[in-house]
């Protein structure tokens, strides 16, 4: 993924049911992401457009995936597959060896999916979240 490709990134996360885009989600703080985890993100092209995408990133120990979406039109066909294994790949060359996704508890279909990938729901740890700027949406 590239900065050129933020905005139609955009464009497909709000099309996509069970994301969730914050302000933390701006074309500035995601060019900003993409600066501190080189060659990690990725999109999937068909006929010249973004179909899918995942942000990927890591703390220097732990890998994290965040947004990843396919085009309703492009599902079911393997590519959200395709998406995660070249995240994975990318995070292990540089000696990443564990990855975390955050999935909303409603959205079904993506428990589904990152459960029949082999991903494991944690019952052992919360995720916590404080949002100190003045934005809400944060």
């Amino acid at each position: 993924m590239r900065p050129v490709d933020i905005r139609p990134v955009l464009t497909l996360l709000a099309q996509c049911e069970g994301v969730g885009m914050r302000s933390a989600d701006s074309p500035t703080a995601l060019r900003r992401f993409l600066r501190r985890n080189p060659r990690l993100s990725v999109v999937a092209f068909a006929d010249r457009r973004i179909v899918g995408c995942a942000f990927v990133g890591h703390d220097g120990r732990r890998g994290y995936l965040h947004h990843l979406a396919v085009d309703r039109e492009h599902r079911r066909a393997g590519l959200g597959r395709q998406i995660v294994d070249r995240a994975l790949a990318g995070l292990l060359a540089i000696g990443i060896e564990k990855v975390h996704c955050d999935v909303f508890r409603t959205n079904r279909a993506a428990l589904r999916f990152w459960k029949a990938a082999g991903w494991q729901r944690r019952r052992d740890i919360a995720r916590l979240s404080i949002v100190i700027s003045d934005d809400p949406n944060a």
